[in-house]
């Protein structure tokens, strides 16, 4: 047999009929049917009359308002028959209901709904295999990288134990450039966990020294404990006496306590006659000292020099020291020493201006009778008008002295 679902409602309340009614009547309509079975879902059963004579059961099929349209009368063990206005209808449970679904739990000779799988198909493990009462499992699919989530379309199941193939493992890596840009890449491969990429060999350091920052070309690295050639092991150059400014092409660094060679010092030349501009490569020395010209030189008893008084008889013949000064002039005089000491004393001493520019007048510093005993004098400078050389003018004096 086929069983069918049938309709109920909790919550349907009893209630009266609306008229009477016959035997064979296939509408009965209700005083109030709020909350009753409307047969949406399947047939439904209503008791007219309960625990009367006239007591019976009723299909119905749908519910319009409170119009019931009716299937079957007189059903579960009850007649149909006449009833009058106002007796009590209910919605109910029937024991054909009851017993059947006692039976469909019970009895398994009886398949009532084929759409489940009963004892004859269900009894054994032999009937539980795929390709009797379900589908054949298919081969679970390959995914794919960059594949969306999906629920499938397949009609059959899965075993517990399929495997979804997978995509297969990429080969060699690739290697990078330095230079590279990143890049989401095409490949429909998967890299394994412990993969590696290739990276760009090392080289050896060959970082200059220029005048100018560049990116440079190489596309190899530099370990971070590599060493750049950057100081130069050459010894640094000697210069020399006019050499010119060069900014060099030596392509490393000097170390800063470098030491260039200079050029070496050289003695002091005699003092000329004439100005020259000399060809020497070598320096002098702060303190070094030219030999001066003769500066001495004993003559007869007869003075040369105007007003000079000859020395006595039996005390020598004059003494004559002179020389030329060249001397950054301090207010007050500068001071002059004689080469040689006077054995008795100097009479006459006279200066004068050793520039061509006559900016300087002729000075005369003593001319006595007597014999003056001095080691040095000191010249007083003053142009021709009187006033006194301006202090560190670059001056130059000639001087004549005379004494025995």
């Amino acid at each position: 047999m086929t069983v069918s679902r049938r309709e109920h409602k909790g919550a349907a309340p009893a209630t009266t009929l609306a008229g009477n009614i016959t035997s064979g009547d296939t509408t009965i309509t209700l005083t109030s049917g709020t909350n009753w079975p409307t047969g949406a879902v399947g047939n439904f059963y209503i008791v007219i009359d309960r625990g009367n004579a006239s007591e019976e059961k009723v299909l119905c099929s749908a519910r319009s308002t409170n119009s019931l349209t009716v299937t079957t009368r007189g059903v579960d063990d009850t007649s149909a028959a006449a009833h009058t206005a106002g007796v009590t209808v209910e919605h109910c449970l029937t024991a054909v209901e009851l017993d059947q679904a006692n039976q469909h739990q019970a009895d398994t000779a009886v398949d009532d709904h084929t759409q489940y799988p009963n004892t004859t198909r269900h009894d054994v493990t032999a009937r539980h295999t795929f390709g009797a009462a379900l589908p054949t499992p298919a081969a679970p699919t390959t995914s794919a990288v960059g594949d969306s989530a999906a629920t499938g379309a397949a009609a059959g199941p899965a075993r517990a134990d399929h495997t979804h193939g997978r995509e297969a493992f990429t080969t060699t890596p690739s290697t990078q450039a330095i230079g590279d840009s990143a890049s989401a890449g095409v490949a429909t491969t998967v890299p394994r966990g412990d993969h590696k990429h290739a990276m760009p060999a090392f080289a050896t350091n060959a970082v200059v020294l220029g005048t100018a920052a560049a990116a440079g070309a190489a596309a190899t690295l530099i370990r971070s404990d590599a060493t750049i050639a950057a100081f130069d092991a050459t010894v640094p150059t000697t210069s020399a006496v006019a050499d010119a400014a060069a900014t060099g092409s030596a392509a490393f660094a000097a170390r800063r306590d470098h030491v260039h060679g200079r050029e070496a010092f050289a003695s002091p030349v005699a003092v000329g006659s004439a100005i020259a501009a000399g060809s020497a490569t070598t320096e002098a020395h702060s303190d070094h000292v030219h030999s001066a010209p003769q500066h001495t030189r004993v003559t007869g008893r007869t003075s040369s020099l105007v007003g000079g008084t000859p020395p006595a008889a039996g005390t020598g013949p004059w003494l004559e020291q002179f020389g030329t000064e060249v001397f950054s002039y301090t207010t007050g005089g500068n001071t002059i020493s004689f080469p040689v000491a006077f054995p008795t004393g100097v009479v006459t001493i006279l200066t004068s201006p050793g520039d061509s520019s006559g900016s300087l007048g002729q000075i005369q510093i003593l001319h006595t009778a007597t014999p003056v005993t001095v080691s040095a004098f000191k010249v007083a400078l003053f142009t021709v008008t009187g006033a006194e050389v301006t202090n560190g003018t670059s001056v130059r004096v000639n001087w004549v002295a005379k004494g025995w």
